[in-house]
């Protein structure tokens, strides 16, 4: 598969309202993890952002949060009214939230880009929704059924149902549980075909999906057959050429099921991983961040890339970034990106 040029990135945290200063906070340490009061659950904390009331529903802060993400995105890039423009989103697993949140998103993203080909694909794959859409996109770049493809994820943990829902399934974060902080984001690409345009942000490599069979919500041990899967097919494909990641950023939420998972399966691909292994989770700087952790995760390795707290291997002169993440059902996925330094990207 060719690779698909990444034109611009546009998020929106807890921590910061744009990608860059998203990335920043993070890589400060700054985080925002405030207790929440909310008679539906046990005193706990969360990552939210405050300019949200406290309240509103999972739709209603997914879709401002998507708003100011996608306000980032339309300033870095300027769309070309001519192209092609399709959308991938990831969004919420869990009913009724997935359904109210891809109404809300629907109206929106119609609204802002009235040029779009065919109605928004909502991808339902938790922490692999991401990944399942930046590989439908890949394809359909490839096939030149689009010129521009729209891919992002967004989602909220910060609201009554999904808080009630942790809480029910024992899963916050407290004095007893290695359990989650609940968090919110959203972030969006904007991707070309190949050959389109001469300067990008970046470029998309490969990205690989799969489907665990002993996946979190259910009681057989988790031997991470789906994330050893799509690790080997990111070290097979011919843009990897052997090289080595050097950076991993990944959407684990804290909890001891994720890391085992990913330890198990970094084992099996050790030459993929970086050397000395290290791996940023989205859990440091921004909790649980649902369906938008893929999605969020590589817009901050996107700017990471442009100043590299290390340089890449001689042999090697770009950066090479690996975003990885599994939902709760098992929808595992990876992509590695190839980056673009500060003076490429100002050609």
């Amino acid at each position: 598969m060719s690779a698909a040029s990444i034109l611009g990135v546009g998020a929106c945290t807890p921590i910061g309202t744009t990608a860059a200063s998203s990335a920043a906070a993070f890589r400060a340490g700054i985080v925002r993890f405030r207790e929440i009061d909310d008679s539906a659950v046990e005193s706990a904390r969360a990552s939210y952002l405050s300019q949200i009331p406290w309240g509103r529903s999972c739709a209603e802060r997914t879709l401002e949060l998507t708003r100011r993400a996608l306000l980032e995105l339309a300033r870095s890039f300027p769309l070309d009214p001519v192209s092609r423009l399709a959308a991938w989103i990831g969004i919420a697993e869990a009913e009724p939230e997935a359904a109210a949140v891809e109404r809300a998103l629907a109206g929106h993203l119609h609204a802002t880009f009235p040029g779009l080909v065919g109605p928004p694909t909502f991808l339902r794959h938790g922490r692999g929704a991401f990944f399942t859409a930046l590989a439908a996109a890949q394809r359909a770049l490839l096939a030149r059924d689009c010129d521009l493809a729209l891919v992002g994820a967004a989602d909220s943990l910060c609201a009554s149902g999904p808080l009630e829902r942790l809480t029910r399934e024992r899963r916050l974060l407290g004095p007893e549980l290695e359990g989650v902080i609940p968090g919110e984001g959203a972030a969006f690409l904007l991707l070309a075909r190949p050959g389109l345009v001469a300067r990008a942000r970046g470029t998309l490599l490969c990205c690989a999906t799969a489907r665990e069979p002993r996946h979190r919500r259910q009681d057989a041990p988790n031997i991470a057959e789906a994330l050893t899967a799509v690790f080997h097919e990111l070290r097979a494909h011919p843009a990897t050429q052997g090289r080595r990641a050097d950076l991993l950023l990944t959407c684990e939420t804290g909890e001891p099921f994720w890391t085992t998972e990913l330890a198990t399966a970094y084992l099996r691909n050790v030459p993929l991983m970086p050397e000395p292994f290290t791996r940023t989770t989205a859990a440091e700087g921004l909790g649980d961040l649902g369906a938008a952790g893929g999605a969020v995760m590589t817009a901050l390795g996107l700017c990471w890339l442009v100043r590299p707290l290390r340089p890449p291997a001689p042999e090697s002169p770009q950066s090479l970034l690996m975003v990885c993440g599994s939902s709760d059902d098992g929808h595992a996925g990876a992509c590695l990106i190839e980056g673009t330094t500060k003076e490429e990207a100002s050609r």
